[in-house]
Formats: C-alpha cells, sequence, structure tokens
C-alpha cells in the first residue's frame, strides 16, 4: 500500500476573521472560480480548489473542482434533496493530535 503525504494546518495558520461557528459553512451557491474551501466529513478535511464559479441547473447547482492530488470532480447538488448534502466550510473543521505538531487540522 503507497504512503500519502500527510498536509497540516495549525490553528494559528487560519486566518479566518469571526468566531462564529454558522459563518464557517459554505453554500455551494456561493462558490466561485478559484476558492479554496473544504468538504469536512466524518473527522476528514478533504481540501478543494474551484475551477469554476458554481452555476444553477435547471434541478439544482454545480461546480467544478480539484482536490489536492490534482484529481477533478463535478459538484452537483440537487434544490430538492432531502438531506444536507456536502459538508462544505470556509476552513477545515476537525482536528487531531500530532505527537510533535500538537493540535492541527489534517487536510485530506
Amino acid at each position: 500500500m503507497k504512503n500519502k503525504k500527510l498536509d497540516y494546518l495549525r490553528p494559528c495558520d487560519i486566518d479566518f476573521e469571526s468566531d462564529e461557528w454558522s459563518e464557517l459553512n459554505l453554500e455551494i451557491q456561493n462558490i466561485k472560480k478559484g476558492d479554496i474551501f473544504y468538504e469536512c466529513e466524518r473527522g476528514c478535511n478533504y481540501q478543494l480548489t474551484a475551477l469554476t464559479d458554481s452555476r444553477q441547473s435547471s434541478d439544482g447547482w454545480m461546480c467544478l473542482v480539484k482536490d489536492k492530488n490534482g484529481k477533478i470532480h463535478e459538484v452537483y447538488i440537487a434544490e430538492n434533496i432531502n438531506y444536507r448534502g456536502p459538508n462544505f466550510y470556509r476552513e477545515p473543521i476537525y482536528t487531531v493530535k500530532d505527537q510533535e505538531k500538537g493540535i492541527v487540522y489534517l487536510i485530506d
């Protein structure tokens, strides 16, 4: 099994200007080309870069993104979904305790 490189951010490296947790949430319709944001799910922070502005389709929103490994994905969220959908945030939200670095955000 190939070991992948782990990336970290320290809390002091995060430059978010608000203490309000709800302001970290990012809706797909607000994503602009060049934005770096995170999909945070089940303890993982996945870093994504928007390759296009989000655009509305006939039944939802879509956007092209690139993950930190360079793989391109199309993100699509239907307007009439019954669940929350992807958890997009302006900053990573899950921390881990690293023996050498202390408390860090692990970026996948």
